[in-house]
C-alpha cells in the first residue's frame, strides 16, 4: 500500500557541469564550515523554542539594537536579562518569541527542522540533494497547513482558548482569510482536506487499494467469525459430554478469543448468547476443596502471561478429540484458554460505579450440565481487562454480575483535610495582569532648578533673622514635595526650630510644609516643602521597576515614591496587620485599591484570597468578578463583597474560625508558621500525620473599607473579631487592612490600635486625629491627592510617601482580564460560623440557682437590672450572675437585653414578686 517512488539518477547522481565541480571541490571546507555553522545555529534556536514561555512575553518586547545593552551593561537590559524563563536568555526570548509569534507558532519547529535537513544535505554532498529538497517542500507546506489549520480552530468562539502561540501570526493570517471567504466551518473543512490530502500524496497512498483492502479484510473477518461459532458449539458439548457431574472437582473460567471480541477495556459489557455462541462457561463446583490462589501473570520464555495456568485447546468440527493437549500452539484458530485454582475469597463484589450486568440467553445445552454447578459473581483483576460472559446452565438466571477489582485508597488518601481543599484539586495556568493594562505615564516636566535654589536661599534668609545659623543644606526633590535638609549651629535648640514652622511657610509662600526634627539616623533637620507644578506617581511606574518585580516579598504592597524619589515596597507579611486613615478625598480608596491590585499583578490565585468588607457599598464591587479566582466568602453570606454590618461579622466570625483551624493544622504539622508549612509541603518533607490530610494553605487578606461606619452599627461585635484576627492571625497568613475616614478613639479602640503597628495616615482635618493613628502630629499637614505618612513596624518616624496612582478604568481592566482566564469551580469557602443564640428558651424556668430569689429582690429593689449590680450586690462572679440573669428572663421577671440600654424590671414592687414566686 505505501510505495516509494524510485529514486531517479537526477535525483542524488546527476552529472554537474565541470565547473560546478571545480568550485566545490576548491571550496570544500567552507561549504561544510558553513554547513556545520547553520547546523549549529538551528539547534540553538531549536532550543530557544523549545524553552519559549510565556512570561517571557513583556521581556522579549525590546527592540533588537536594545540587546546589545547586554554587552554595554544597561542595568534594564540586565534586569530583563535576570528574569528570563528561556534557556538562552534574553535573547532566546526575542528569538522564540519573533519565531513562534511572529510567524508559525509552534510549527516553525518545522522549518527549523527542515533547515537541519538540507544543512546536512550540504554537509554531506556539497549541495542540496534533490530527495532533501523534496521532502524540505512537503515540511514546509505541512507547516503552512498545520498553521492555517489550528489558527481556523481559534474562529470558533468555544475553542477561543487556545493559545495563540499554537498558530502564529501566519496561521492567523491564512485562517483569518479563509474564513472571510468560506466561514469557519469552510475554512477548517478546506484546511483539514488540504492536510489529508497532502498527506496522501506523500505516502503515496491509493485510494482503489484501500478500498479492496478493507473490502477484502471485512470479508475475511465474516467468514472467520462463522467458522469460530461453529468450532465453539463443538467445543462445549464435548466439554458437557466428557465431565463429570459427581466428581468434577475442578473450577474453570473459559472464554472464547475470537474476532468478533470487544476491545479489551477492563470494564464488563453486556453481550447476549445464542445456540451457536457461547462467550463463557463458568463452572463452580462449592462442594470443591479449592486451593490457594495463583498468581495468573506468570513470565515465562515463551512470551505468553498465561503459560502457568491456561490450557490451551483444540477441537475439530463436531468431534470430541481426545488428543488435545497443553502443548498444541495457542494461534490455532478457536483455541480456549481456562483459568483454574480461583480463591473464594476472591469472588465476591467490588465497586458498584464500575458493576455491569452481562445479559445470556438461554441455549438447548444447558439441560446437559449437572445441577451441583452454580454460578457466582468473579471478581477479576483490572490488569487482566478480560471481559466475561456466561450463562447459567441450572437455575436459568439470565443476568450474572461481574464486577472488576478497584484497589482501596491508601490511608492517608482517606484522611479528610480541616480547611477547604478543593482549590488544591486544580491546576490553574494562571497568566498575571500586563503592563498593558495600564496607562502609561505621560511626559512630566523636571522640578525647576531655579525654583529649588530660590527656595534654598529663602530658608537660609528666614532662619538667619531667628538667629539660626545652618551649615551643610542639602536639597533633594521628589515628585510632590522637596526635602532641604542642614544641620543646625552649634547650641540651636530643636524645638526652636519646630516653633517656626508657619513663619517659614508664609517665607517660602507654601501651602504648608513639615519639620522632622530631627531625620533618623542622620543627626540633620529637614523641612519639607511642596513643589510649585507636583508630579502624578502612576501605578505603572511602580509595578513595572525591577525592585518589585524581584521584590522576594510575599506579599507585596507598592506604595509609591518617597520624596527622595525612590520606589516604596512593603511586605504585608512583616507588617503584619495594617490601618489606614484620611479624611474624604484624600486618596485613601485610590490607596486601597493601589494594595490590592500591588497583590494581583505579584501573588497568583492558588497563594491569596481576599475577604473584602465594602459598607459604602460603591467602592470595591468591582472585585466582585474575581469571585472564582482571589476570592473567599463564607456559606452564612450571599454578597462576594460584603456590605451588610451583620454579614460582616458572620464573615469575620468565619475568618477567626479559620484561623484556629489553621493553628490546629500548624500544631499536628509541628510547623510554626504558614510559610514554613507551605514550603515543607511542596518539597515533601512535611512530617504525615493520621488525623488529617494536609493541603497549601493560601494567605487571606482581609479588607475593611471603611471601619467608623461598622464600629456606629455594631462595636462589640465587629471589635471582637478583629481584635482576635490581628493578635493571632499573623502566623496562619491572614492578615487584614482596615481603614476609615473618622480616626476617633471611638473607632480605632485601644484594643484594635495596640494591634496595628503598621500604620498609614494620610490628611486629616486636626493634629488630634494625626495623634490618634500615628500617635504623633503632621498627618494635618499633608498636602491630599496621595499624599501620605507610613509608619513602619517598629519605627519611631513615619515615611512620606506618594501613593502610587491607579484609575478606576485601569482597575476594571485587569479585574476583565483576570476573569477572562479559567478559575476554580467556586470561591474559597470559610466554615460556617453560628452565632450564640440569646435565646432564653432553652432555660429551664423551675432549674433555678440559689441566690435566684435573692437576686430578684435586689433588682426590684435597687431598680437597675444588670449582670455587674448582681455581682456586687451578691458577690458573685460574672458567669454566675449572667446565668441567674438569663433564669430572671426566663421566668419573665426582667426583659430581654437591648444593647447598650438596661434591661426592663416586668414586676413593680416585692409583693407582686412574692406573688410571683
Amino acid at each position: 500500500m505505501l510505495d516509494e517512488k524510485p529514486l531517479s539518477p537526477d535525483d542524488n547522481q546527476e552529472e554537474d557541469a565541470p565547473i560546478v565541480k571545480d568550485l566545490r571541490s576548491k571550496f570544500k571546507f567552507q561549504i561544510k564550515a558553513i554547513s556545520v555553522l547553520l547546523i549549529i545555529t538551528l539547534f540553538f534556536l531549536i532550543l530557544a523554542v523549545i524553552s519559549y514561555s510565556r512570561s517571557d512575553i513583556e521581556e522579549a518586547n525590546i527592540g533588537f539594537f536594545d540587546l546589545f545593552g547586554l554587552m554595554n551593561d544597561r542595568p534594564d537590559i540586565i534586569a530583563l536579562q535576570a528574569t528570563s524563563y528561556n534557556w538562552l536568555g534574553l535573547i532566546g526570548a526575542y528569538l522564540a518569541n519573533k519565531l513562534i509569534n511572529g510567524t508559525f507558532g509552534y510549527s516553525v519547529l518545522l522549518l527549523l527542522s527542515t533547515g537541519i535537513l538540507l544543512s546536512s544535505s550540504l554537509f554531506k554532498n556539497l549541495k542540496f540533494s534533490a530527495n532533501a529538497i523534496r521532502h524540505s517542500s512537503f515540511i514546509l507546506l505541512l507547516m503552512l497547513l498545520i498553521s492555517g489549520f489550528i489558527g481556523s480552530l481559534l474562529h470558533f468562539s468555544w475553542l477561543n482558548n487556545i493559545p495563540f502561540e499554537w498558530t502564529g501570526s501566519v496561521g492567523f493570517f491564512i485562517s483569518s482569510m479563509l474564513n472571510g471567504i468560506f466561514g469557519n466551518v469552510g475554512a477548517f473543512l478546506i484546511l483539514m482536506l488540504l492536510i489529508f490530502f497532502t498527506v496522501f500524496y506523500k505516502m503515496n497512498f491509493k485510494i482503489s487499494e484501500i478500498t479492496k483492502y478493507l473490502f477484502n479484510r471485512t470479508v475475511a473477518e465474516i467468514k472467520s467469525s462463522r467458522n469460530k461459532s461453529d468450532m465453539q458449539k463443538d467445543e462445549i458439548l464435548q466439554d458437557e459430554v466428557s465431565s463429570d457431574p459427581e466428581g468434577d472437582q475442578s473450577q474453570t473460567i473459559s472464554f472464547e478469543n475470537s474476532a468478533e471480541e470487544s476491545p479489551r477495556t477492563g470494564i464488563p459489557y453486556e453481550v447476549k448468547t445464542s445456540k451457536s455462541d457461547v462467550k463463557l462457561n463458568i463452572r463452580i463446583n462449592e462442594s470443591a476443596n479449592i486451593p490457594d490462589p495463583i498468581n495468573t501473570h506468570v513470565s515465562n520464555p515463551d512470551g505468553n502471561p498465561f503459560a502457568d495456568s491456561l490450557q490451551i485447546m483444540k477441537d475439530s468440527k463436531g468431534q470430541n478429540n481426545p488428543e488435545h493437549t497443553d502443548a498444541q500452539q495457542p494461534s490455532q484458530t478457536g483455541f480456549r484458554p481456562t483459568i483454574t485454582n480461583l480463591d473464594p475469597s476472591k469472588i465476591a463484589t467490588s465497586d458498584p460505579t464500575l458493576k455491569k450486568e452481562l445479559s445470556a440467553e438461554k441455549t438447548e445445552t444447558q439441560s446437559s450440565v449437572p445441577d451441583k454447578h452454580v454460578v457466582h459473581s468473579v471478581l477479576l483483576d483490572d490488569s487482566e481487562e478480560i471481559p466475561t460472559h456466561t450463562k447459567n446452565p441450572e437455575s436459568h438466571i439470565e443476568n450474572i454480575n461481574v464486577d472488576v477489582f478497584k484497589p482501596e485508597l491508601a490511608e492517608e488518601e482517606e484522611l479528610e483535610s480541616l480547611i477547604y481543599s478543593k482549590h488544591s484539586q486544580f491546576k490553574l495556568r494562571f497568566k498575571p495582569p500586563h503592563l498593558n493594562l495600564l496607562v502609561p505615564s505621560p511626559e512630566q516636566a523636571d522640578v525647576d532648578k531655579e525654583e529649588l535654589k530660590l527656595n534654598a536661599q529663602l530658608l537660609q534668609e528666614k532662619l538667619e533673622t531667628f538667629k539660626i545659623e545652618i551649615t551643610n543644606l542639602t536639597v533633594t526633590p521628589g515628585p510632590v514635595v522637596t526635602q532641604y535638609e542642614f544641620v543646625p549651629a552649634p547650641g540651636i535648640k530643636i524645638s526652636k526650630i519646630e516653633a517656626l514652622e508657619d513663619d517659614l511657610a508664609m517665607a517660602l509662600k507654601a501651602r504648608g510644609i513639615r519639620i522632622i526634627a530631627p531625620i533618623p539616623g542622620r543627626g540633620t533637620i529637614g523641612v519639607e516643602v511642596p513643589n510649585s507644578r507636583p508630579q502624578i506617581v502612576h501605578f505603572r511606574d511602580i509595578v513595572s521597576t525591577e525592585k518589585f518585580r524581584k521584590s522576594e516579598a510575599r506579599l507585596p504592597l507598592a506604595l509609591g515614591k518617597t520624596i527622595n524619589g525612590d520606589i516604596y515596597i512593603q511586605d504585608l507579611t512583616k507588617m503584619p496587620h495594617l490601618m489606614i486613615a484620611g479624611s474624604t478625598g484624600s486618596g485613601k480608596s485610590v490607596g486601597i485599591n493601589t494594595i490590592i491590585n500591588s497583590l494581583l499583578y505579584k501573588v497568583p490565585p492558588e497563594d491569596l484570597k481576599f475577604v473584602i468588607v465594602d459598607p459604602k457599598k460603591v467602592e470595591l464591587p468591582q472585585y466582585a468578578a474575581l469571585i472564582k479566582h482571589y476570592m473567599a466568602t463564607s456559606p452564612d453570606v450571599e454578597d462576594i463583597i460584603v456590605s451588610d454590618p451583620k454579614d460582616a461579622v458572620s464573615i469575620l466570625e468565619s475568618t477567626v474560625l479559620e484561623m484556629e483551624i489553621r493553628y490546629d493544622i500548624l500544631r499536628e504539622a509541628m510547623q510554626r508558621n504558614i510559610g514554613d508549612f507551605n514550603k515543607k509541603l511542596l518539597e515533601g518533607t512535611l512530617r504525615k500525620s493520621d488525623k488529617m490530610k494536609f493541603h497549601k494553605m493560601p494567605y487571606i487578606v482581609v479588607i475593611i473599607d471603611e471601619l467608623a461606619d461598622l464600629m456606629l452599627t455594631a462595636s462589640k461585635e465587629i471589635e471582637r473579631p478583629i481584635a482576635r484576627l490581628a493578635q493571632m492571625a499573623r502566623a496562619v497568613g491572614i492578615h487584614m487592612v482596615v481603614a476609615t475616614q473618622r480616626p476617633s478613639v471611638d473607632v480605632i479602640t485601644g484594643v484594635i490600635k495596640a494591634n496595628f503597628p503598621a500604620r498609614i495616615a494620610y490628611l486629616v482635618a486636626q493634629k488630634v486625629d494625626s495623634r490618634t493613628i500615628l500617635d504623633q502630629g503632621g498627618a494635618d499637614q499633608l498636602l491630599g491627592n496621595g499624599d501620605m505618612l507610613f509608619l513602619p513596624p517598629g519605627m519611631p518616624k513615619p515615611v512620606r510617601v506618594q501613593n502610587a496612582f491607579i484609575s478606576t478604568e485601569e482597575v476594571e481592566r485587569i479585574v476583565e482580564y483576570i476573569e477572562s482566564q479559567p478559575g476554580y469551580p467556586e470561591p474559597y469557602i470559610l466554615p460556617s460560623y453560628q452565632p450564640a443564640s440569646g435565646d432564653t428558651s432553652d432555660i429551664d424556668p423551675m432549674d433555678r440557682d440559689p441566690l435566684f430569689e435573692q437576686a430578684a429582690k435586689t433588682i426590684i429593689s435597687t431598680g437597675q437590672a444588670s449582670v455587674s449590680n448582681l455581682q456586687r450586690r451578691l458577690s458573685i462572679g460574672y458567669a454566675r450572675a449572667a446565668r441567674i440573669m438569663d433564669e430572671l428572663e426566663a421566668n419573665g421577671i426582667v426583659g430581654p437585653q437591648r444593647g447598650s440600654k438596661p434591661r426592663d424590671i416586668m414586676l413593680d414592687s416585692e409583693s407582686q414578686l412574692e406573688a410571683y414566686l
